[in-house]
C-alpha cells in the first residue's frame, strides 16, 4: 500500500478542487494575500537579527522588512495587471539596490514575476521582459558583491552589526580598488549572476511550459464547444426532419384513410337514402370521421411548422451557392423563430434574389440578412453587382422570378449600382410579443 500524502486527502476531501476553483475566480485577493503572507514569512525567518549592507549603507532587519513588504504589492497585482506589475517590480528592485539594501528576501520573488509576465501578459512582450531581467541580473550581481566585499559608501570599511568587508577590499575606499580586489569582485560576480541566470532560465522554460498548456486547453475547450455546438446543431436539424417526417407519414398515410373512409360514408348515406334511420347513421359517421379528419390536419399542420426552421433553411441555400469563383456570401440570421409560411416565404424569395445575382449581377459580395422586429419580419440581400434589373415599368417585361417573389410578398426594390431585394412580412396578431 502506497504511503498517503496530506494532498491525496485533501483532494479526496475535495477541498483542493475548491481551493483551486476560488484561485482562479478571485485573482487579485488570491495574490494579494500571498503577498501578505511571503514577507510575512520572510520576516519571521529572519528574525531580529538579519542585516545586510547596500551600497550607500547597512541596513538593518527593520529596513529589510519595509523593502520585503513595497517589492510585494506588484506580487499581489501579477495576473491583475501582469506587465504593469513586472514593470513596477523591475523598477523597485533597481531603486532599492541603489538607495537600499542590495538583497533581501522578495527578490526572489523576481523569477516568478518573470513568469507571471510570460503566462500572463502579452506574448509580444515576452522577449522584452526576459531582456529586462537578464539586465537587472546582471546589475544586481555586482552590486550586491560590492556591498558585501567593499562596504557600503558611507561606512568606509568599518563594520556594522557583525558585518564588515572582505579583507582584502577593507581599504578600497581609502587607498582604492587593489588588483586582489578587483579579482574577487569580479569573479564572485560572475557567479552570482550564472546563478541568477540559470534560477531566471528556469522560471522561463516553465513559464513558456505554462503558457503552452494554456492555449493548448484554450485551443481544447474552444473545439470542445465548436463540436458540441455543431452536435446541437445537427441533433436539432436530424429532429426537424423526424418531424416532417412524421407529418408527411400521417398525411399520407392516415389523412388519406380518414378521407376515403368520409367517401365511404357519404356514399352508403346516398345509397341508404329511403332508410332514413340509417342514412343518419351514417350521417353521424361521417361527421365524426370529418371531425378527426380536420383534428389530424391541424396536428400535421402544427408538426410541419415545428419542422422548419429559418434558420437552417437560408443557411442549406446559401450553403448550396456558394462556389469558389462566386462572390462571397454573408449570412445573418437574427430572427429567433419564424412561422413556417414566413420561413417558406423568405426561402423562396432568397433562392431567387441568389440565382439572379449569379446570373445577371457579376457581384463581388452579397450580404443576407433576416431579422425579427416586434412587428415584422424582414429579409435584405444586398450585392454590389453592376447589373441593372428594373423592378417593374411600362413597355418592361418581368421576369418569372422576379413576378414569383413579388407574388410572394411586396417590398421589391430594385436600383442601379447594385441590387437590393427588400421584404418585410408583417407579424399575425398576437405574434408580437413573440
Amino acid at each position: 500500500m502506497g504511503r498517503v500524502t496530506a494532498r491525496d486527502t485533501l483532494n479526496r476531501m475535495g477541498i483542493m478542487e475548491r481551493i483551486t476553483t476560488w484561485n482562479r475566480k478571485h485573482v487579485l485577493l488570491a495574490d494579494a494575500l500571498y503577498a501578505v503572507i511571503i514577507p510575512i514569512f520572510f520576516t519571521l525567518m529572519a528574525g531580529t537579527n538579519d542585516s545586510n549592507p547596500g551600497i550607500i549603507a547597512y541596513f538593518d532587519h527593520t529596513v529589510m522588512a519595509f523593502w520585503s513588504f513595497v517589492l510585494m504589492v506588484p506580487v499581489a497585482m501579477r495576473r491583475w495587471k501582469p506587465q504593469m506589475a513586472t514593470l513596477l517590480f523591475a523598477g523597485l528592485v533597481v531603486v532599492q539596490l541603489a538607495f537600499g539594501p542590495s538583497m533581501v528576501y522578495a527578490d526572489l520573488m523576481a523569477p516568478w514575476m518573470l513568469y507571471s509576465a510570460i503566462v500572463y501578459a502579452d506574448p509580444r512582450n515576452s522577449k522584452a521582459f526576459i531582456v529586462l531581467a537578464v539586465a537587472i541580473g546582471a546589475l544586481a550581481s555586482p552590486v550586491i558583491i560590492w556591498s558585501a566585499d567593499a562596504g557600503p559608501i558611507l561606512n568606509q570599511g568599518v563594520p556594522f552589526d557583525g558585518l564588515s568587508p572582505l579583507e582584502t577590499c577593507s581599504g578600497t575606499y581609502i587607498y582604492g580598488l587593489s588588483g586582489d580586489c578587483a579579482t574577487t569582485i569580479t569573479t564572485s560576480s560572475v557567479a552570482i549572476f550564472i546563478f541568477i541566470a540559470v534560477y531566471l532560465f528556469a522560471a522561463i522554460i516553465v513559464a513558456y511550459w505554462q503558457r503552452a498548456r494554456r492555449i493548448t486547453v484554450s485551443m481544447m475547450h474552444e473545439r470542445n464547444d465548436a463540436l458540441q455546438a455543431k452536435e446541437d446543431e445537427e441533433r436539432h436539424i436530424a429532429a426537424l426532419a423526424e418531424r416532417a417526417r412524421i407529418a408527411r407519414e400521417i398525411h399520407d398515410n392516415v389523412g388519406h384513410q380518414l378521407t376515403r373512409a368520409s367517401l365511404q360514408a357519404e356514399a352508403l348515406r346516398v345509397v341508404h337514402a329511403d332508410e332514413p334511420g340509417v342514412a343518419a347513421d351514417f350521417a353521424d359517421v361521417k361527421r365524426t370521421v370529418d371531425e378527426a379528419l380536420q383534428l389530424v390536419r391541424t396536428s400535421v399542420h402544427a408538426l410541419n411548422d415545428n419542422a422548419v426552421d429559418l434558420s437552417v433553411q437560408l443557411e442549406r441555400i446559401v450553403e448550396g451557392t456558394r462556389s469558389d469563383g462566386g462572390p462571397q456570401i454573408e449570412l445573418e440570421v437574427m430572427a429567433e423563430h419564424a412561422p413556417a409560411n414566413v420561413a417558406n416565404c423568405f426561402a423562396a424569395v432568397l433562392r431567387e434574389a441568389l440565382s439572379n445575382t449569379m446570373r445577371h449581377a457579376c457581384a463581388q459580395t452579397v450580404t443576407v440578412r433576416c431579422m425579427e422586429h416586434p412587428s415584422f419580419y424582414q429579409l435584405i440581400v444586398t450585392d454590389d453587382g453592376v447589373g441593372e434589373v428594373q423592378a417593374s415599368g411600362r413597355g418592361t417585361a418581368e421576369g418569372m422570378g422576379l413576378a414569383a417573389m413579388r407574388r410572394r410578398l411586396e417590398g421589391l426594390v430594385l436600383g442601379a449600382g447594385g441590387r437590393r431585394v427588400f421584404a418585410t412580412v408583417p407579424k399575425q396578431q398576437g405574434d408580437e410579443g413573440r
